[in-house]
C-alpha cells in the first residue's frame, strides 16, 4: 500500500464563543489526493472549523502544519497565498468582472519591462489554460454573472489552482447544483486527486459522501464522534455518529390503526 503525504495536519483544535466550548481538541490529516468528508448536523462545529484553517477566525487552542511547516493563519489572504482554497457556498464571484479578471483579480500577469502594466494577452492566455482543467467552456472575456452557479462554482475552483492551490474545501457544494452539474464537478474533484491535491468535502447528502470520499470525519458537539474509511461505513453508521441514534430509532415505524368498524344499524 502506498502512503501518502499529509498535505495538512490538525492536532487538538479548541473553539469558543462567549465562554461556551464549540470545538472540542479536533485532530485529522488531509492528505495529497485524497477526498475527507466532514460530516455532522447544524451546529455540530464543521463551520467553526473551516473557519479556523482558513484564518476567518482564531483558534483557542491546538496546533496545525501546512505541508510539515507550523501553520496559523490570520485572516482569509493569509490562508489563500498559503495554498488554501476555500469554496464556499456563498460564491466569492465578482458578477460585473469578466471570467479572466475574477481569475486574477489579487495577482493578475503583468507586462515585461520596468512598468507595472497587466498584460491582456497574458491574462487570456493563462485563463483559457485554467478553464480547460476545470472543463469550463466559455471565453475568458465572459462577463461571470451570466454563468450559471455551477460554471461559477468551477470558476472558483480554476481561481485556486490560478493560485496553485495544494487544499480545496468544498462547503456544501451541489446543494444548488442541477444533476449534471454535480457530475462536472465530480470530475474536476477526480482530476484534483489526481493532481495531489488534498480535498475537504463538507456535506449533508450522506449517499453522495459516501460515493466521493476516501474517509469521512463525523463532529458531534464539537467532537469527532466518528473517522473511517468509507468503504466500511454505511449511511447508517453515519446517522448513528452524527445523532447518537440508530436511524430506526429516528423513525421508528408505527403499527397501522385499523378503522374501527361500523355497528349494524
Amino acid at each position: 500500500m502506498t502512503s501518502t503525504a499529509s498535505r495538512l495536519k490538525v492536532e487538538g483544535l479548541t473553539k469558543s464563543f462567549f465562554g461556551v466550548k464549540v470545538l472540542h481538541d479536533v485532530s485529522f490529516e488531509a492528505q495529497e489526493g485524497r477526498v475527507l468528508a466532514i460530516v455532522g448536523e447544524n451546529g455540530s462545529g464543521k463551520s467553526t472549523t473551516m473557519n479556523l484553517l482558513t484564518g476567518i477566525l482564531p483558534s483557542d487552542g491546538g496546533k496545525m502544519w501546512l505541508d510539515g511547516n507550523p501553520f496559523s493563519p490570520r485572516s482569509r489572504r493569509e490562508s489563500d497565498d498559503a495554498g488554501i482554497a476555500f469554496i464556499q457556498q456563498e460564491l466569492n464571484v465578482f458578477p460585473n468582472l469578466s471570467v479572466a479578471e475574477n481569475l486574477f483579480l489579487v495577482h493578475p500577469p503583468r507586462s515585461i519591462g520596468a512598468l507595472p502594466f497587466i498584460s491582456r494577452r497574458r491574462m487570456s492566455e493563462r485563463a483559457c489554460d485554467l478553464l480547460q482543467r476545470v472543463g469550463l467552456e466559455v471565453a475568458p472575456n465572459t462577463i461571470a454573472g451570466t454563468l450559471s452557479l455551477g460554471e461559477r462554482q468551477l470558476l472558483e475552483i480554476a481561481r485556486g489552482l490560478a493560485s496553485a492551490a495544494r487544499i480545496f474545501i468544498f462547503d456544501e457544494p451541489t446543494s444548488s447544483l442541477t444533476t449534471r452539474e454535480a457530475a462536472r464537478l465530480f470530475d474536476v474533484i477526480h482530476q484534483l486527486r489526481q493532481e495531489g491535491a488534498a480535498i475537504l468535502y463538507i456535506s449533508h447528502n450522506l449517499e453522495e459522501v459516501l460515493a466521493i470520499a476516501d474517509e469521512v470525519m463525523v463532529l458531534r458537539d464539537g467532537r469527532v464522534t466518528l473517522h473511517k474509511a468509507c468503504n466500511c461505513l454505511s449511511a447508517a453508521d453515519l446517522v448513528l455518529a452524527m445523532v447518537g441514534r440508530p436511524i430506526d430509532a429516528l423513525f421508528p415505524q408505527r403499527a397501522a390503526i385499523r378503522p374501527t368498524p361500523t355497528p349494524p344499524r
